[in-house]
């Protein structure tokens, strides 16, 4: 119960972070306006509250594999997706043992942001018979969000720090759990292309 409840708060976060997202590259594109004063006071803004991409840690992840629900969709729609992954009787009932992590990939997007490949799953390991799985990009990544129990108000704030003028490869949320399901982490890395 604990687990489907942190799943389906999480799911609501993700879906007014990505709401907040949305709005973004509207002010990049208001940024690259020289005769906007005002939209360069809220770029000035953002860049001071959220600070430039050297402040933040740069970490190797490594290639994985994972097995769940994936669907191309809107990204508003993402609490869908969690739901369809609560109710993945099959896959749950294939887990070799209590995982320990749940993650959820990003990848694919749209050019306005809108939409993308989304992916939650276990890794491919603690699940039998579970096929080709769902890759996860290894590469050097920005940590957005170190693994610590953060709020809701953390994770919305996290998501509006992404940069969305440079090409996002994938997003990466990791939710660790403890043996009942109970969520005791979160990270968050994106991978920006070149």
């Amino acid at each position: 119960m604990n687990f489907t409840h942190s799943v389906m708060v999480s799911a609501f976060i993700v879906g007014v972070v990505w709401s907040a997202a949305l709005l973004q590259p509207q002010i990049a594109t208001a940024h690259s306006l020289e005769e906007a004063p005002q939209a360069k006071l809220v770029v000035a803004q953002a860049g001071g509250q959220h600070g430039d991409n050297t402040q933040k840690l740069v970490v190797s992840f490594n290639a994985h594999t994972m097995v769940g629900n994936s669907d191309t969709l809107d990204i508003a729609n993402v609490g869908e997706l969690w739901q369809a992954f609560n109710d993945n009787t099959a896959l749950h009932a294939r887990l070799k043992k209590a995982p320990t992590r749940v993650f959820v990939a990003y990848q694919g997007f749209s050019n306005d942001f809108k939409r993308a490949r989304i992916s939650i799953g276990y890794e491919q390991n603690i699940v039998s018979l579970a096929g080709t799985g769902i890759s996860l990009k290894a590469g050097m990544h920005t940590q957005i969000l170190a693994p610590a129990k953060h709020s809701p108000q953390e994770i919305e704030q996290a998501w509006q720090t992404l940069d969305y003028r440079r090409p996002i490869e994938q997003v990466i949320e990791e939710y660790q759990l403890t043996e009942n399901n109970t969520l005791i982490a979160s990270s968050m890395l994106v991978l920006y292309g070149e």
